[in-house]
């Protein structure tokens, strides 16, 4: 690692499991303006940090310059990522305060194809701040077919190798090792984050599609719950990935992106990143008041739309909380 990038992650107080990600890369300069009160640290490396590491060392960079007001950090990237480059265009658009549909861009190369037309400002603005993070891209503007759209933002990178494990972790089922604060499910109303769950898995399939050009893909659909909340994940699976082996009724760490409703699923749902182990029991509900009630109104499967419970379950869970009776209605 460039001793210049060592000093300054150690100065912003970066995490350590992190410093993987900084391997290849080089401080090219810090430059300061004449009254010093902002500064460009210019880095260069092969290809683009996943956002949230981004987005750590852009938050925590202030420690190492805490009486400049106006950091910026420049990236300078030699083989910009496009697997990545979507997270980085929802970063950017929401920075900008911009809402437009993202799973309806196409972006090759350096062109970024889009069916929204931006007035010339606003286009230059998300070019300048794409530019900072290692993408200079021309825009293009045109009708983009279906063919083009979801699968092919996802999955089709022909020249990018998919990235493997960086660090030997048996906790590590698929992408990297995930450190990352938890996030409820029940507080989770904003698309285009990423976020880290901790998810019981309650029911999963695996599918198969085969692109234009042959290749087959997987597509692993998980449904996650923490007991706050539930709500779909997906993985997609490149054909030279092995499929993580995820068993239900079980726990697991998933870090991922937040995806608005689309064709797929009619409500938000995640895009898998990276799957770890997580050891973590179920903690059972008691009743342990000394007075116990009487449920004179549960609704079972058998209430359409109103229950979702077996009335079998019901019961035996009645009778675990010591409760005498239920009415099912």
């Amino acid at each position: 690692m460039d001793s210049g990038i060592k000093t300054l992650l150690d100065k912003a107080k970066i995490d350590s499991n992190h410093y993987q990600y900084f391997e290849d890369c080089k401080l090219d300069g810090i430059i300061t303006n004449e009254k010093k009160d902002a500064c460009i640290i210019n880095i260069n490396m092969n290809t683009n940090l996943p956002l949230n590491i981004y987005q750590e060392i852009d938050r925590k960079i202030k420690n190492v310059f805490p009486k400049i007001d106006n950091i910026k950090i420049k990236m300078n990237i030699n083989n910009p990522s496009v697997k990545l480059f979507y997270d980085y265009f929802d970063y950017v658009l929401d920075g900008l305060n911009i809402n437009i549909d993202t799973d309806n861009i196409v972006f090759k190369g350096n062109k970024l194809i889009l069916n929204t037309k931006f007035d010339e400002k606003i286009e230059t603005e998300i070019k300048k701040e794409l530019k900072k993070l290692g993408y200079n891209v021309d825009i293009e503007y045109k009708e983009i077919k279906n063919e083009e759209l979801k699968y092919t933002n996802v999955l089709e990178q022909k020249k990018e190798e998919v990235p493997k494990k960086v660090i030997d972790n048996p906790d590590v089922l698929f992408g990297r090792l995930i450190n990352d604060s938890i996030t409820r499910m029940d507080s989770i109303i904003e698309t285009g984050k990423t976020i880290t769950v901790e998810a019981y898995i309650f029911g999963s399939e695996l599918r198969e599609i085969k692109s234009k050009d042959g290749r087959q893909f997987r597509i692993l659909n998980l449904k996650l719950t923490d007991f706050t909340d539930s709500i779909y994940a997906t993985l997609f699976v490149h054909e030279n990935e092995d499929v993580p082996k995820i068993e239900e009724k079980q726990w697991y760490k998933i870090r991922a992106k937040v995806k608005e409703p689309d064709k797929y699923n009619s409500d938000m749902s995640l895009s898998i990143m990276d799957i770890n182990v997580l050891n973590k029991e179920i903690v059972e509900r008691i009743d342990d008041a000394p007075i116990k009630r009487v449920e004179l109104h549960a609704h079972t499967m058998m209430s359409q739309m109103d229950g979702v419970i077996n009335e079998e379950k019901l019961v035996k869970k009645a009778i675990s909380f010591g409760h005498k009776a239920i009415a099912i209605t």
